[in-house]
């Protein structure tokens, strides 16, 4: 697996697209959708889970 560029080397539509692409596989398994904020903390490695 590839290693993913910090949040902050984003655009903003970038980003929000992966958060949606990401939320869309939550909601699939049947988990409740992340915020932004989260998703930026457990991408860049902030917080370990989600």
């Amino acid at each position: 697996m590839h290693k993913l560029a910090p949040a902050r080397s984003l655009s903003m539509n970038e980003l929000l697209r992966e958060l949606d692409q990401f939320n869309a596989k939550r909601r699939q398994m049947g988990l409740a959708p992340v915020s932004y904020g989260r998703y930026v903390a457990f991408r860049d490695k902030y917080i370990k889970e989600i």
